[in-house]
């Protein structure tokens, strides 16, 4: 056997080793990601029980309307500021109330307020969940990286708005998730960066308009804090595009 031969073997038999040892150091990783994430969801229901919102914003308006649409009345079902909200809660609460004759008027509109309700704390727990885990892949250390969730959520607009019937939690979750795809390795495929970015930041639009004006600047996010690199460049300027179309398109 030749020098050569033997070396190629020798790297050969190392490489399942190798392999092997990165995946048991990526498994103790992996389950402090879980962890963490656990740690914030759990800081964010705690912080939740602990306080409650003296204003409720337009969560009676939507209550109001979503009524009205159950019952054939004539009802604003759709508005430029915030376009999918009121048909997603529409759509959740016609399958909690497939037959709204059976009960009044303001059973219904407990029930719309309690949906509309659910759906803002349900993206507040989204949100606490993807900035953490966005956090850690633009670099800051893991419990680092827990404290400053814990003290986004329980930031009085955040932890506010949480509690009503209102999109913005929800939209503010949909940026993050946008965010949270840009930041991803450059090994990760290109085409499903793009596209969840461009879910991200549509759906972020179409629960509350002005999100567009974040929407350049989150593109560039992991340009500017992950460094310049055409693979980035590409991904950005695609995830602004496909994101317009969608929103032009919903």
């Amino acid at each position: 056997m030749t020098p050569t031969e033997s070396t190629t073997t020798d790297f050969r038999a190392s490489t399942p080793s190798r392999a092997s040892r990165v995946a048991e150091s990526a498994a103790p990783a992996a389950r402090t990601d879980w962890i963490a994430t656990a740690v914030v969801l759990v800081g964010y229901a705690l912080l939740l029980l602990a306080t409650r919102t003296l204003d409720q914003g337009d969560t009676s308006v939507y209550g109001d309307d979503l009524v009205n649409w159950l019952r054939g009345r004539h009802a604003t079902v759709w508005e430029f500021g915030h376009p999918l909200w009121r048909p997603l809660a529409a759509a959740v609460l016609s399958l909690v109330h497939a037959d709204p004759a059976r009960v009044t008027d303001g059973v219904l509109f407990a029930e719309a307020v309690r949906v509309l309700t659910w759906l803002s704390v349900l993206g507040g727990a989204l949100a606490v969940g993807l900035f953490r885990a966005w956090l850690a892949r633009v670099g800051v250390p893991r419990w680092t990286a827990v404290a400053t969730t814990i003290a986004f959520a329980a930031a009085s607009a955040f932890l506010g708005y949480a509690q009503t019937g209102s999109s913005y939690v929800p939209g503010v979750a949909m940026l993050l998730l946008a965010l949270w795809a840009l930041a991803g390795d450059e090994r990760q495929s290109e085409r499903r960066t793009i596209a969840i970015a461009s879910i991200g930041f549509a759906l972020a639009v179409l629960f509350w308009i002005p999100l567009v004006l974040a929407v350049p600047g989150g593109a560039l996010s992991a340009i500017i804090l992950r460094g310049d690199t055409p693979r980035r460049r590409r991904i950005a300027l695609a995830a602004c595009l496909m994101s317009g179309l969608l929103t032009i398109l919903a």
